[in-house]
C-alpha cells in the first residue's frame, strides 16, 4: 500500500477542483489561451493534476502552487501550437458583464487599460503583478510558484507598481487633456 496524504481531504479530486477551477481559468485566460479554447485547457489541467496526484509532495508546495505551475505549462504548450499552425491571437480580457450599461463601459474601459499596462511589462514583472495585485498571493507563494528567491518578487513587484502609477497618471492626464 501506497502512503496516505496527511490531509487526504484536501487533495480529493473533487475537492480541490471546486477550490481551483476559478483561479486556473482566469490565470489560462490571462496567460493569452483564446477564449475558445479555455475549456478544454482548464481539463487538460485537471487531467494532468489527477495523472500526476501521485507525485505530488506537499513538503515541496500547495496544491493551489502545483496547479498554477501545472497550468503555467498547460498555457505555454497551447501557445506553442498556436504558433506552430500561424493561429496566435492577442485576446482582451473580457470581464464578465456588470448589472447597468454604464458600468459594463466603466469596467471594459479599466480592464482594457488593465491590459494595455501589461503589455507594457516585461514578462517576469507582469507574471509577479498578477499574481501578487490581481490574484492576491504573497511574496514567498510567488517566488515557490515562479522557482525564484522571494528578494527577485519583491524587486520585480516594487518596479512593476511604479511603472502602475506612472502608467495610470499618463493615462488620466491625457485623459483630463481631451
Amino acid at each position: 500500500m501506497g502512503t496516505q496524504p496527511t490531509d487526504p481531504v484536501s487533495l480529493d479530486f473533487e475537492t480541490v477542483y471546486r477550490r481551483h477551477l476559478v483561479f486556473i481559468w482566469r490565470s489560462l485566460r490571462r496567460w493569452g489561451v483564446p477564449e475558445a479554447d479555455l475549456e478544454d485547457a482548464v481539463h487538460d489541467v485537471f487531467l494532468t493534476y489527477r495523472r500526476k496526484q501521485v507525485d505530488y509532495d506537499p513538503a515541496r508546495s500547495s496544491v493551489g502552487t502545483w496547479l498554477y505551475m501545472l497550468a503555467r505549462g498547460e498555457a505555454r504548450n497551447r501557445y506553442r501550437r498556436r504558433c506552430t499552425v500561424r493561429r496566435h491571437r492577442d485576446e482582451l480580457l473580457v470581464p464578465s458583464p456588470p448589472e447597468d450599461p454604464e458600468g459594463r463601459v466603466g469596467q471594459i474601459e479599466r480592464a482594457q487599460v488593465m491590459e494595455r499596462f501589461l503589455r507594457t511589462l516585461p514578462r517576469e514583472r507582469r507574471e509577479v503583478f498578477e499574481l501578487s495585485v490581481i490574484e492576491g498571493f504573497r511574496g514567498p507563494e510567488i517566488a515557490g510558484m515562479l522557482g525564484v528567491n522571494p528578494n527577485t518578487v519583491h524587486t520585480r513587484l516594487r518596479a512593476a507598481r511604479g511603472l502602475f502609477r506612472s502608467y495610470m497618471s499618463d493615462h488620466f492626464d491625457a485623459k483630463k487633456g481631451n
